[in-house]
């Protein structure tokens, strides 16, 4: 699984949160997705985002503290009948494959 699926994957796991750019990057090291081959891992964090942003698939928001916040922006099994929501087991399964 590619950079941008895995990244997709924990957001749509998390779909219900607001989650930062470092917290998608610990969310997708836990799912034991190897950022080691990633010079710079946050880069690619942040381009990725935003490229979903732009994209219409994750929702954007500024806050005060924590600065950019994303969160999956449309629903689970859009595209995909017969799909149920996916959750944080079945992205670290996809991620081993």
């Amino acid at each position: 699984m590619g950079f941008s699926a895995a990244t997709k994957a924990v957001c749509r796991a998390n779909r219900q949160k607001w989650l930062t750019a470092v917290q998608v990057r610990d969310l997708l090291d836990a799912s034991g997705f190897n950022l080691r081959k990633y010079t710079f891992a946050m880069a690619s964090v942040h381009n990725t985002l935003k490229r979903f942003h732009k994209n219409g698939l994750l929702e954007h928001k500024r806050d005060k503290f924590e600065g950019s916040l994303y969160r999956w922006g449309i629903p689970v099994d859009v595209g995909v009948p017969g799909s149920s929501p996916r959750t944080q087991a079945t992205v670290r399964t996809e991620l081993k494959k």
